[in-house]
């Protein structure tokens, strides 16, 4: 799994810098404090899952953190959502970020089924306090 999330972390990393370089004041200190949050945020995740938490349970903080983080990612637009309403123009929607967007989602969704389809059916993770 470490090994197939490199290439992720890359563009990722990529796509924020250049963001950063490319943004105005106001966007960078936002793109700064975002990065100085959730950076030790996941780090503290990470130390925990390791020394703290054992299988499952650790598993299932990962589930809701990762959770947490696509239900933001795919909030962030909805300011967007607002002004084009509002304007009844969609000029402020960029296209590539929709497209890419769109890709993501359905990648993630063939995954799930090709993942569901190899398992078969799981029983869930019950966790003991």
């Amino acid at each position: 799994m470490f090994y197939g999330n490199i290439s992720g972390f890359t563009v990722s990393l990529y796509t924020t810098l250049t963001a950063y370089a490319l943004a105005d004041n106001k966007a960078q200190n936002l793109i700064l404090a975002l990065l100085l949050t959730f950076a030790p945020a996941i780090l503290l995740l990470g130390v925990i899952s390791s020394f703290v938490l054992t299988g499952d349970k650790a598993a299932v903080m990962w589930g809701f953190t990762c959770n947490a983080i696509t239900i933001m990612y795919y909030a962030a637009p909805l300011s967007t959502a607002v002004s084009v309403i509002r304007s009844k123009s969609s000029s402020s929607i960029y296209l590539p970020m929709c497209i890419a967007n769109l890709v993501n989602t359905l990648l993630w969704i063939g995954y799930g089924m090709v993942s569901a389809i190899q398992q078969g059916p799981r029983e869930h993770i019950q966790i003991q306090a």
